[in-house]
């Protein structure tokens, strides 16, 4: 996807940090620093298998839901 303005690391730079990202990225290094940077990040390389993005899902959304 090619934005008009910015990229994907500008629009993942703004969002507020307890808001869950997965990166589909082909080489892992190139987003490495904002999983790094960003605690509920994650980067699942591709190509990837429905299980390996439902295993990248499950940790960030389970620390991202408010306590009830």
């Amino acid at each position: 996807m090619r934005l008009r303005e910015g990229s994907g690391r500008d629009v993942i730079a703004a969002l507020p940090p307890g808001v869950p990202v997965i990166i589909c990225a082909g080489l892992r290094s190139d987003a490495a620093d904002l999983e790094r940077s960003r605690p509920l990040t994650r980067i699942v390389q591709k190509p990837f298998s429905l299980m390996a993005l439902m295993d990248s899902l499950e940790d960030p959304l389970a620390q991202a839901k408010p306590d009830r």
